[in-house]
Formats: C-alpha cells, structure tokens, sequence
C-alpha cells in the first residue's frame, strides 16, 4: 500500500512504528494536530537515540518531560509541522541547529527525523489534513 515497508520508515535507535507505545498510545486518542506532537515526543522518549541541544547531549528519555513542559506552554494551535520548524530546528536562544545522535553512528537533524516521523504517521493513519 505504501512506497516504503514499515523495516524502512525507521531510524536507527526508534521502534518499528506500528508496533511502538507511541503510536499505540495515538490510535487511542482523537486525533488532532496537538495529538500528533505529543505521539512526537512519546517516540523520542523510548528511542534509543541522544538530542544535541547547545552542544549539550541529552538522553531523549531525559529530554521528554522538558518537551512536554514546553509544548504545553508554548502551543498556539499550529499545525505539527508548522511546531516542528518552529521550535525543533534550532535551540532557543543561541540558534544553533538541534541534531540526533542516532546508535549506529550518524548524527542527524532534528527537525528531519521529526518531518520523516510526521510523514509516516500521516501514511498510516491518513491523518493528513487538506491544507498540508
């Protein structure tokens, strides 16, 4: 059905997505733009991957309930992905690009991993809104 298996929408570090608690946790709940991002940071706090935030590298598990924090305080209704390159391309206040150091190795962009992640959620859930 789709142009990817499942084995190959996957960074090294994450789940299998249909069988990972996060997105177990998403079927359950209405599904809306904010319930997108939170599936977003669920993903990030049972991967095995390290966030590189101002030089600084912080276990995603550690980083999780700070994004929580953040998003409960700081979202205004946008779209995930509108969230995403807002807040999750560069740290606040040095502007300095926020990667993922994944296990095998390869460091990416934050803001790349979580796009790929919206994507794919949105391929199997067809969650995918007209305006996107």
């Amino acid at each position: 059905m789709y142009a990817q298996s499942h084995y190959e929408r996957l960074y090294s570090g994450f789940e299998v997505i249909e069988e990972s608690q996060a997105y177990q946790q998403f079927l359950l709940h209405e599904k809306s733009e904010l319930s997108k991002l939170i599936y977003l940071i669920d993903r990030f706090e049972h991967a095995d991957v390290v966030i590189i935030y101002d030089g600084f590298r912080i276990p995603a598990q550690k980083a999780a309930p700070f994004a929580r924090w953040f998003l409960s305080h700081n979202y205004r209704n946008q779209t995930a992905k509108e969230w995403v390159l807002q807040w999750c391309s560069r740290t606040v206040p040095r502007n300095r690009l926020i990667k993922v150091s994944l296990p095998d190795g390869n460091v990416k962009l934050a803001r790349d991993i979580l796009m790929d992640e919206l994507k794919w959620l949105d391929e199997l859930t067809c969650t995918r809104l007209p305006y996107e």
